[in-house]
């Protein structure tokens, strides 16, 4: 089997790997559980990613702002993709807006809040520099 041949292959493993796995969120409501405040500190929290157990989820959401007559934090799995976005809300009674904020990321635990990252675009591009190389060689 040539170089070639193999990074092809490598890269195709890298791949299917990447886009094969169960999705791994945090999934919590602030409005029952401290820890799934805005800070989320990650090393003092009992909370965990857990696998999502929704059809098709790819994406991990946080979202801020008013649920059931209170302000709070939501985390959960998603099959839907939401753009990122803050926008201020004022509802009638209201002395001042409300800032409200949805977030979605598609890497495992993603949805903690103080960095949305996506592993998937790390795994594309290595997995296509190792096909780039093995192809252009």
């Amino acid at each position: 089997m040539d170089k070639s041949n193999l990074y092809l292959q490598l890269a195709i493993i890298l791949l299917a790997f990447g886009y094969s796995q169960s999705l791994d969120c945090y999934v919590c409501s602030s409005h029952n559980n401290t820890d799934c405040s805005e800070i989320f500190d990650k090393e003092n929290t009992k909370i965990q990613p857990t696998t999502c157990d929704i059809y098709d989820a790819k994406y991990c959401i946080k979202t801020t702002g008013l649920y059931e007559g209170k302000i709070g934090v939501l985390r959960f799995c998603s099959s839907r993709k939401f753009e990122d976005y803050c926008d201020y809300v004022k509802r009638v009674g209201d002395s001042r807006p409300l800032r409200s904020c949805v977030y979605a990321c598609s890497s495992d635990g993603c949805n903690r809040g103080d960095k949305l990252s996506n592993v998937n675009s790390l795994l594309v591009f290595t997995s296509s520099i190792i096909f780039m190389a093995a192809y252009f060689k």
